[in-house]
């Protein structure tokens, strides 16, 4: 698996089948999963961080009519 450590072990199934195609070679990225799992390579991803938002909509005081 040299495009997973050439990628610095961020890449995962996908990226490492378009890497592939780009190689001229084919396998499916469940073949690549497998491949992947048997030798305990784990791609590294960030965990999306919360956000708070501010609610200022509907905030205006309408008057009933």
């Amino acid at each position: 698996m040299s495009a997973f450590n050439k990628s610095r072990k961020i890449y995962g199934a996908r990226k490492i089948k378009a890497v592939l195609i780009r190689k001229d070679t084919i396998l499916s990225r469940r073949k690549i999963r497998c491949i992947m799992i048997k030798n305990n390579l784990v791609s590294k991803y960030t965990k999306l961080k919360y956000r708070n938002h501010k609610t200022t909509a509907n905030n205006a005081k309408i008057s009933n009519v």
